[in-house]
């Protein structure tokens, strides 16, 4: 039987990664906005005037967010449900906070799935006994993972 590739995970990984490195340029642009912000608060609370070239630069600055904004959105439609999107408009925070929810049950349903395979290469049993000694290590590993991934320690909610 020919194994294939499941390119599902590959491009949902492709996804997550435009979506954080979205969410990453967003928090730059909105800190660029902030500062040029400030800065022409404080000119203006001195009572100078804001020159055309500062507000087109903090333009700039919400363009970007903006774009940046629009694309996470996007991204974190195609990975999320629609029950697990935030309403329209949310703050970026809480598609933030959606995607690691998402991430970390569908973590949580891998595991199960890896469990439940290991649980039953675990059941393999030989009557011929160089087969049963062959199989011994590998079960004897495959026991360990298991424990591991039962350990009570392991706290997926805590994931970043």
């Amino acid at each position: 039987m020919e194994h294939q590739f499941d390119t599902t995970i590959l491009v949902k990984e492709m996804n997550a990664s435009k979506f954080n490195d979205s969410v990453r340029q967003f928090e730059l642009a909105a800190d660029a906005a902030r500062l040029s912000l400030s800065q022409m608060l404080r000119d203006l609370t001195a009572g100078k005037c804001i020159s055309t070239d500062e507000a087109e630069v903090y333009l700039k600055f919400v363009s970007a967010m903006n774009d940046h904004y629009c694309t996470a959105v996007s991204e974190a439609a195609s990975f999320l449900s629609q029950d697990e999107l935030p309403p329209e408009n949310s703050p970026i925070s809480d598609y933030v906070t959606a995607y690691h929810s998402c991430s970390n049950i569908r973590l949580q349903e891998k595991i199960q799935q890896i469990s439940d395979v290991l649980n039953r290469f675990l059941r393999i049993q030989s009557v011929v006994r160089s087969y049963a000694e062959a199989l011994r290590p590998y079960q004897t590993n495959a026991e360990r993972l298991l424990e591991s991934l039962n350990d009570p320690a392991l706290q997926l909610t805590d994931l970043d």
